[in-house]
């Protein structure tokens, strides 16, 4: 509540979605870095639900935007600025089996929006540009997976027959209301 009274509730949905987009981006990541490790056949069957990366995206951006010194953990004082990690740690302990690359990467988001690493997005030009980009990414990912989307079907595009020989693509197939693209 103290974050979106201070920012507004368009900055603060604003951080949310950022929140939400780098700390997948991250967990991508370090899942990718770690299935190369002999670590990987753990990672391969890990899977990251819920909200609680962004939970900890924000908790992280409260420890570096707060004028506090320390917090209170059940009798011990952490630093403030170290907080995040006290909490990943005790999440560990009292919950064994949830995602520590998850909320890893939601500290990470918290401390690259905290310092100012993405500042570019605050602009409506580029967060639009990336929601976009992101929509397309989620809608592409749907359809190779088989999720059947009523109104968009794939084009597909034979292999050209020689290389200096440019490929045609097949005849459309429905796209929106009775239009069609691509050539015949």
């Amino acid at each position: 509540r103290g974050a979106e009274s201070r920012l507004g509730a368009a900055v603060y949905l604003h951080h949310t979605g950022l929140f939400v987009f780098f700390s997948i981006l991250f967990q991508q990541v370090l899942h990718w870095c770690l299935a190369r490790t002999r670590l990987g056949e753990r990672t391969e069957t890990t899977v990251g639900v819920g909200y609680s990366c962004v939970v900890f995206a924000w908790m992280t951006w409260a420890s570096i935007t707060t004028e506090r010194t320390s917090l209170d953990l059940f009798g011990v004082r952490v630093p403030y600025s170290l907080s995040p990690f006290a909490s990943l740690i005790v999440t560990q302990l009292i919950i064994p089996n949830v995602d520590l690359v998850g909320h890893l990467s939601g500290i990470i988001a918290g401390y690259w929006q905290g310092w100012g690493l993405n500042a570019w997005l605050d602009s409506p030009f580029w967060s639009t540009v990336l929601l976009l980009w992101w929509g397309a990414a989620l809608l592409l990912s749907y359809l190779r997976s088989g999720f059947q989307v009523p109104w968009i079907r794939e084009l597909s595009v034979p292999a050209a027959q020689d290389d200096l020989e440019a490929p045609r693509a097949t005849p459309a197939r429905d796209w929106g209301a009775g239009q069609t693209l691509g050539r015949a």
